[in-house]
């Protein structure tokens, strides 16, 4: 597998010429803003993010608008890595009313596109638009290439609230050693009233075991629930 990384040009303007109808595409949906990126960035490779096969049309695409059923299941991100380099994808709802809100993490992806290899950190959280909504919300979905292959001894789960308010994008690369941003897409959602329940599924903490597949406790509005 290749990469673009550390490449400027890929030896072709061609690919310089591409990257920046990316990045004029990113500022078209309003990416680069102090609140998701501060700063703007050439994008190193186009990510393909979809649900469903590869004949789906349910595909992130600048802006494109996702059924929020669809978005029950984390997408499928496809993009190039380097052999050796270790990769991290985000995703996170930038319209949130309370901030921007992290929906996904998974971290030290390794020599496949489909990142089977990685670990979920930040279990998939589909994002929650209210009734009554009169905006659409954006999803941005991005890969950061990292220093190194790093440890987390904590997960997030899927039902959890805590730990993904107010999200900052800066932070997380500082926190999980996110070296450069391999690549940025954005799909939008509006409300949807089959996802009452998963709204009404969620809590303000979710206590898992070590290997965060047993749920311990919940939190929720100031009650505590134990499963032990």
């Amino acid at each position: 597998m290749t990469t673009r990384e550390g490449t400027p040009g890929a030896g072709t303007e061609i690919f310089m010429q591409r990257m920046r109808i990316l990045q004029v595409k990113l500022r078209e949906i309003g990416t680069y803003q102090p609140h998701i990126f501060k700063t703007e960035f050439l994008p190193q490779q186009y990510l393909d993010i979809g649900w469903g096969g590869k004949d789906t049309e349910d595909v992130a695409l600048f802006g494109s608008e996702i059924r929020v059923k669809v978005l029950q299941d984390k997408p499928n991100y496809i993009f190039e890595t380097a052999p050796d380099v270790f990769y991290t994808i985000l995703a996170f709802d930038a319209d949130h009313p309370e901030g921007v809100y992290l929906l996904w993490i998974r971290t030290n992806i390794c020599g496949d596109v489909k990142f089977a290899s990685g670990k979920d950190i930040v279990r998939w959280q589909q994002p929650q638009p209210q009734k009554g909504e009169s905006f659409v919300r954006r999803v941005f979905f991005a890969v950061f290439s990292q220093v190194k292959e790093t440890s987390h001894s904590a997960i997030i789960s899927k039902n959890q609230i805590s730990g993904r308010k107010n999200f900052n994008v800066e932070k997380c690369m500082s926190d999980y050693e996110l070296k450069h941003i391999i690549g940025v897409n954005c799909a939008t959602v509006k409300y949807d009233p089959s996802v009452d329940q998963t709204i009404a599924d969620l809590r303000d903490i979710v206590g898992l075991d070590p290997s965060g597949k047993k749920i311990l406790y919940e939190v929720h509005e100031g009650k505590r629930k134990d499963y032990q």
